[in-house]
């Protein structure tokens, strides 16, 4: 079940508009909703951890701190360049884990 947080985070962006313009926008992001998951190893399922994670719906992928992965003995596939919210592009190592409801 997804639970509601107030979490005042004060940010900035700079938005462009449609005619070219830039625009500089201020402002409080003031609500986080968390979902409580269970992450599984793909390769052994008894292997498990329950989390309460951000829900990001612009988000492709889900952030998990490497350590927790670690310990369902996952390794990275991978790595891959990813453009944060700022325009930054940052190289991430990536793995998979399976994900359900507890």
């Amino acid at each position: 079940m997804a639970e509601k947080y107030f979490i005042e985070t004060p940010f900035e962006a700079e938005l462009k508009l449609g005619d070219g313009r830039a625009v500089r926008a201020l402002g409080v992001f003031s609500w986080y909703t968390f979902a409580k998951v269970k992450l599984y190893s793909p390769s052994d399922q008894s292997k498990t951890i329950d989390l309460d994670l951000i829900i990001d719906t612009g988000s492709t992928y889900t952030w998990v701190k490497r350590t927790r992965l670690g310990s369902l003995g996952l390794k990275p596939t991978g790595r891959r360049m990813f453009k944060t919210i700022e325009g930054k592009l940052v190289e991430r190592e990536i793995g998979e884990a399976l994900m359900a409801k507890p």
